[in-house]
């Protein structure tokens, strides 16, 4: 079709979860002739313009809009189209960028100038913040992306959710048992999907008896770990995820008598790790909070003074890190190029949950934080979970105070339990979060807007096991009574019913149940949350990885 012949509208037909796309041809007696017509389930648009998006000479339109699923659910959704005959060409199709997001307007051009071009989308980002959103799109936007889940709840942002269907049942696809040496130490050990891969650590003689959580991108696969001696230190490294060959490690030069414990974050061309210093006589100074590039290279290091050992969050251009009972917002890149984020000269501002005189590498100062919109989430040592502004309502002092968290639209939750180091997902108007305590843990919905509790669930422990949500659902791993299991389980995301469990072992443990999971294409996986280094470790007895989905 040309520019001078065609006209594009958009009819949208809500009661049918669909809309349909037209083009018509203006005739020369002024009358319009309908030329294409498309009409897709669960697809319904809300705003279109015309270019010529990828310079190739004919006539494109952006439609943008929203995205049904059949579990519910709404995302946004981005398409670029081209009329061919009476339908139409799909050149790209960019779908869930980002849950319960509306795109109403949409506009194309060249506002840069760089001869690119450009086409613009405003939405409102969510209902739960309310907050307007306008992005900038040209056409080496990626295809619809799929819902792996790279790392730690899932992104930079740790935001526990996917768009991908969920299983109803416990029913299990597959599961792996095959181990070699060394203990079985399988708590707090995440499995991440990338590449069409899934990716866990084995605790055994090789990797030792600190491996942690990975983090995958770009064709690589992130493992920090710590290793046990004299002296002792810890290890990045980084490997081939078509093949697991190793690209590059950092060792005892970088990290002397300091371990990664929490899991890397990995952000554009940034790996973003927390350390903590090795507690054996004499202990070993605090630890920092260090980011390299893609080869390897320190960028810059943070030091608060505390150890790390919850996993750093990344929104933007800042980085949200937990230290001890303290969190810290800092910029992503160095502000001066020395290396070096200066405390507290370059800080945003810091935001103190108390003081702590308990064990150093203690479960209730793990917890990591979450974000959602124009907010930080995070639970501490004491019991609650507070909603912290991103921006400081008094900048300038670099002290995010409970003052500031109401003024700016945040809160202090309810007394949860003794302490939360479960790192919590906003979804839809709520907050889910795990709290523990000597006698019980529980799994709770908060109103986001309060911090209020509106319902939760009991159990004998849980742990650092940090929720995901997905389809309605919420998965947590627990251990529902005092007798030795670990089980997986969900929940209706909003009465709280429990759907389904699903038992991961049923063996003795010595430590608490098992961090995050991951949910693609279906499937749920997860670790077991068991640790055993006793003589009588029962070996290929017990699956240190399941696949939990719907027959």
């Amino acid at each position: 079709m040309s520019q001078s012949e065609t006209l594009t509208t958009i009819w949208r037909l809500r009661c049918w979860r669909s809309s349909q796309l037209h083009t018509y041809v203006l005739t020369p007696g002024g009358a319009f002739n309908q030329e294409s017509q498309e009409s897709r389930a669960g697809e319904y648009w809300l705003s279109v313009a015309m270019g010529d998006i990828d310079n190739d000479g004919q006539i494109e339109s952006v439609v943008a809009g929203q995205e049904s699923t059949p579990s519910g659910g709404t995302y946004g959704a981005l398409a670029v189209v081209r009329a061919v005959g009476t339908g139409f060409v799909h050149e790209l199709d960019r779908y869930r960028w980002l849950s319960v997001t509306y795109p109403w307007s949409t506009v194309v051009g060249n506002p840069d100038g760089d001869l690119v071009t450009e086409f613009l989308t405003g939405s409102q980002r969510s209902p739960v913040d309310n907050a307007a959103e306008l992005r900038a799109w040209n056409w080496n936007v990626p295809p619809k992306p799929d819902d792996s889940w790279p790392q730690f709840q899932r992104d930079t942002s740790h935001t526990g959710f996917s768009a991908s269907t969920a299983p109803n049942t416990n029913a299990l696809a597959w599961s792996q048992s095959s181990l070699v040496g060394g203990c079985y130490q399988h708590d707090r050990y995440s499995p991440v999907t990338y590449d069409g891969k899934v990716f866990v650590t084995i605790q055994d003689s090789f990797l030792g008896p600190t491996a942690r959580s990975l983090a995958a991108g770009a064709g690589r696969v992130y493992y920090g770990a710590g290793v046990a001696g004299t002296p002792s230190f810890g290890v990045l490294a980084s490997y081939q995820s078509s093949d697991g060959s190793l690209v590059w490690a950092k060792g005892s030069e970088t990290f002397s008598r300091q371990f990664v414990f929490a899991p890397p974050v990995l952000s554009g061309d940034r790996i973003v790790v927390g350390t903590v210093g090795d507690n054996a006589a004499p202990p070993a100074p605090p630890g920092k909070v260090f980011a390299f590039d893609n080869n390897g290279n320190t960028v810059w290091t943070f030091s608060s003074g505390g150890d790390v050992l919850a996993s750093q969050a990344i929104a933007g251009t800042k980085v949200y890190v937990r230290t001890g009972t303290e969190l810290y917002s800092i910029p992503l890149d160095d502000p001066d190029g020395d290396g070096v984020i200066s405390n507290p000269g370059q800080i945003d501002w810091k935001f103190s949950m108390g003081t702590w005189s308990g064990s150093r590498y203690a479960l209730a100062l793990v917890g990591s934080p979450a974000v959602a919109g124009n907010f930080v989430y995070i639970g501490s040592h004491d019991g609650y979970l507070y909603k912290v502004p991103r921006t400081d309502p008094t900048p300038g002092d670099k002290t995010m105070t409970l003052a500031d968290l109401s003024t700016g639209g945040g809160w202090r939750s309810q007394l949860l339990g003794g302490w939360v180091a479960s790192t919590p997902v906003v979804s839809q108007g709520a907050v889910y979060v795990g709290a523990d305590s000597a006698t019980s843990g529980r799994l709770y919905r908060l109103d986001d807007s309060s911090g209020i509790a509106t319902w939760l669930v009991d159990f004998y422990r849980l742990g650092v096991s940090a929720p995901v949500v997905a389809a309605g659902k919420v998965f947590i791993m627990n251990r529902p009574t005092s007798t030795p299991s670990h089980n997986v389980s969900a929940y209706n995301a909003t009465s709280g019913s429990l759907l389904w469990s699903k038992l991961v072992h049923s063996q003795s443990s010595n430590s608490s149940i098992g961090g995050s999971m991951a949910l693609t294409g279906g499937y749920l996986f997860a670790s077991n949350g068991f640790q055993d280094c006793s003589a009588t470790y029962p070996g290929d007895s017990i699956a240190y990885l399941f696949a939990i989905k719907d027959p």
